[in-house]
């Protein structure tokens, strides 16, 4: 068995829901990094593994059918390259609102000035030094 398939079956084990647009799922519901990670990684596709992940996944409002998904990863400084591939610089509300919010916890701290890039549909602010990734999507229905 993978990696990823041990960590989504310790999810189901753990009595965590399974991934799903009609709920509400933050990072601090999970107790380890992996967990936090594998369960991000299900519904934003990643580069590469996160070392950890901070996140609020929720329902779309009017107007945002789908669902909406705001994270923060924790990425090895040589895995940058691989977030920023086959995106676009963009300007981008380098520090959203939301952000707070989902670091506080954490503790982790944005010092830096980021680079800002369009991937696709998603938004991602990268601060390199600090290997954080900021990212804001919108994952339409299934």
């Amino acid at each position: 068995m993978t990696r990823g398939g041990l960590a989504a079956l310790a999810l189901l084990l753990a009595g965590c829901p399974k991934a799903s647009a009609e709920l509400e799922h933050r990072s601090t519901s999970l107790r380890t990094a992996k967990e936090r990670a594998a369960f991000l990684c299900d519904y934003a596709l990643c580069p590469t593994l996160p070392q950890d992940a901070a996140f609020h996944i929720y329902p779309g409002g009017e107007g945002a059918e789908g669902t909406v998904v705001h994270a923060i990863v924790k990425i090895d400084v040589n895995d940058v390259p691989r977030w920023s591939m086959g995106c676009d610089d963009f300007n981008v509300e380098v520090k959203p609102k939301w952000v707070n919010e989902v670091i506080g916890p954490t503790g982790w701290k944005l010092k830096t000035q980021p680079d800002a890039w369009r991937c696709a549909g998603e938004r991602r602010v990268i601060h390199v030094k600090e290997g954080l990734v900021i990212r804001a999507l919108l994952r339409p229905p299934d």
